[in-house]
């Protein structure tokens, strides 16, 4: 053990788990990827976007002009598996991805990791 640690002090050992801050159960669950199913422009400048279903507590949604997501960037939050993004410029090209998260008890959100990324020109 190392020094100024009790030998009976959970987390003295190198290989013992570790508690996630916040959530009693020792574990943190991080919620799965999240998939796109389908991405189409419906509507003059409105992008219907819809995703599978996941036992989390909602999605994140980032979508941008650029593959970096740093021009025109912008994100929403959804509980629901689709989502319609408006005001998009005809003409332009985005880039959508998404992410899931999950509420923790003590309100803090977890997230997972992001999607792959998917692009669409708004030709409508």
């Amino acid at each position: 053990t190392p020094a100024g640690i009790p030998s009976n002090t959970p987390g003295a050992d190198a290989g013992s788990p570790t508690q996630a801050p916040g959530d009693a159960s020792g574990t943190q669950v991080t919620p799965g990827k999240a998939v796109i199913s389908s991405v189409k422009n419906t509507a003059a400048g409105v992008v219907t976007l819809k995703f599978k279903k996941a036992d989390v507590s909602g999605y994140q949604i980032i979508y941008a002009r650029d593959r970096k997501f740093k021009k025109g960037k912008k994100t929403k939050k959804t509980a629901k598996t689709a989502l319609k993004l408006k005001k998009l410029k005809k003409g332009s090209t985005y880039f959508i991805r998404i992410r899931s998260y999950t509420r923790r008890s003590d309100g803090t959100l977890v997230y997972g990791k992001w999607s792959g990324i998917k692009k669409i020109k708004i030709k409508k």
